[in-house]
């Protein structure tokens, strides 16, 4: 191991560990299935705020006896 971290010293690490072969390939996903995966995250998180901010719209509407059925998502 180097004594020292630094970017000329992992250099140096990385270049070891791939001329002894030490090191296994790995697949990466790609850019469609992570734009995918991107998009379904951000759309279930804006679902999660627009039900909390619903909710709370609706206790505050109940605190003064305005009593407001849950709407239903499809």
């Amino acid at each position: 191991m180097a004594p020292n971290k630094t970017d000329a010293n992992d250099a140096d690490g990385l270049a070891h560990l791939a001329e002894v072969g030490f090191y296994r390939e790995v697949w990466i996903k790609g850019t469609v299935s992570m734009l995918i995966r991107t998009l379904v995250g951000a759309r279930a998180k804006m679902l999660k705020i627009v039900t909390q901010l619903s909710n709370q719209i609706r206790g505050c509407m109940k605190t003064f006896g305005l009593v407001v059925p849950q709407a239903h998502r499809p």
